[in-house]
């Protein structure tokens, strides 16, 4: 292979790896509209709207217009935080309560 043919497929990686490094992380946008966070969740524009209007779901509202939208983080870590203990853990909890009630006696 000569300088040239080195060189020129040195740019064509420098090039091609600019571009993946430019892109973000993830192909969802960090702050997302009804539809958008209802595609990202899975569910229906309509499932979303009632969760904002019981409270269920972190959203904002801009100015006084009726839209939501969503920053992705917390989106996320609303998910993250409904996690359920494991029968094992829950076995575990309920032997620490009983020896410790009658350590109590």
């Amino acid at each position: 292979m000569t300088t040239e043919q080195l060189e020129a497929r040195l740019d064509r990686i420098e090039t091609m790896l600019t571009e993946i490094l430019g892109r973000p992380s993830s192909p969802y946008k960090d702050v997302m509209n009804t539809a958008e966070i209802a595609q990202y969740l899975g569910v229906t524009p309509g499932h979303i709207r009632t969760m904002v209007s019981d409270g269920k779901i972190p959203c904002y509202k801009s100015g006084n217009s009726n839209r939501n939208y969503f920053r992705r983080t917390e989106i996320d870590d609303w998910k993250a935080a409904d996690r359920r203990k494991t029968n094992r853990e829950l076995q575990i909890e309920a032997a620490t309560r009983s020896a410790i009630s009658r350590n109590r006696r």
